[in-house]
């Protein structure tokens, strides 16, 4: 078995497959690993949402979220449930008077599908059928998979993330594409769509950390030579007291609330900057970002920045119950933090800019 923390979201994935190891990518999101033959008591799915508060177990007593059987099982080739949503990636959504179902598809191999979950209407148990015992890595690992004689499923996008965005959508919160910063406990997000220049925050403030800092060195930081221009205009030169400064993700972070706090979370699915960061911060401030050639920021009222922020959310179109929350605690967080129109320079400048804000 194995126990996925996600924004404070416990994911436990389990089989009765004989010798199945399961694994995930982003190590740093695995709270706990069980023996498949030793299931832990206290473990079983319940309704209450956990507290951020809440120590760090090794899994026993553990309030689950979501519990995902992953079971070997003949898969029909047409599915007979009503098709409620079809992504342009690898898969597709339908609906019953139990639940919903997902089937995965590798793109190249469609209409014929690898993999089918089966979920409860509240999302908290899924039955995860996998279409072949020996389907051991995700579709863009197949040559590791054909030398690795043990057998192993990797959790992999889009499953995790589907799980999330939907138990997200029942109470939890929201999913933004967005880039957050804790600069020592105080939380800046910067929303923006595709190129609107969240991977470019997160650089900004990232080349005025030392590497030993940060638990996650980016790509960027490993592959290229440090005269590099990563960004036009360059992002040279030192900050002072840049000490205590994290970048939890530069693409995809989740918002909660707790004790009538908004928070940010960092979440596995990072941008070009490939930075994870499982922790949270209080969020101070949120940016939607535009380019600029001065750096400036304008209130927005709580109508335009709800509607900016639901563009740039992940929203269940295909649950009614899930949309009407996601539209009110939008709405709710709109009201609590303060937002911006944030136009940036993409230099140095644009981090302290924001800095000196109070």
């Amino acid at each position: 078995m194995l126990l996925l923390r996600i924004a404070d979201i416990n994911l436990l994935f389990k089989s009765d497959l004989k010798g199945l190891k399961i694994g995930y990518p982003q190590k740093n999101f695995i709270h706990s690993t069980f023996p498949q033959s030793s299931p832990q008591k206290g473990v079983e799915a319940k309704k209450k949402v956990p507290s951020p508060q809440r120590g760090e177990g090794q899994g026993e007593g553990e309030i689950i979220d979501c519990t995902i059987s992953i079971e070997h099982h003949p898969l029909p080739f047409n599915i007979k449930d009503k098709e409620i949503f079809s992504h342009a990636g690898p898969w597709k959504l339908f609906r019953n008077r139990k639940g919903y179902k997902i089937a995965f598809f590798f793109p190249a191999l469609k209409p014929d599908y690898y993999m089918l979950a089966e979920f409860k209407r509240d999302f908290s148990r899924v039955r995860l059928y996998i279409k072949d015992a020996d389907l051991r890595y995700a579709q863009n690992d197949k040559r590791r998979a054909q030398n690795d004689n043990k057998k192993t499923f990797i959790i992999s996008h889009p499953l995790d993330q589907l799980l999330v965005i939907n138990l997200l959508s029942r109470g939890r919160g929201v999913m933004i594409h967005s880039c957050c910063v804790n600069d020592n406990g105080r939380g800046f997000l910067y929303a923006g769509t595709s190129r609107s220049g969240k991977s470019t925050t997160a650089k900004l403030w990232l080349k005025q950390t030392k590497p030993s800092e940060s638990p996650h060195t980016p790509l960027w930081k490993r592959d290229n030579p440090p005269s590099s221009p990563f960004i036009k205009g360059g992002i040279e030169g030192d900050f002072k007291d840049m000490t205590g400064v994290k970048v939890l993700s530069d693409d995809r972070i989740i918002i909660r609330e707790f004790d009538d706090k908004i928070y940010a979370y960092g979440t596995p699915w990072h941008g070009e900057v490939n930075v994870c960061d499982p922790g949270r911060v209080e969020i101070e401030r949120i940016f939607f970002l535009q380019h600029s050639t001065k750096n400036y920021v304008k209130s927005l009222p709580p109508v335009d920045a709800a509607t900016r922020m639901f563009v740039r959310c992940f929203p269940t179109f295909w649950d009614k119950e899930g949309m009407a929350f996601t539209l009110k605690f939008i709405d709710e967080v709109v009201r609590k933090v303060p937002c911006y129109e944030f136009g940036f320079v993409p230099d140095k400048s644009a981090v302290n800019f924001v800095r000196g804000l109070r």
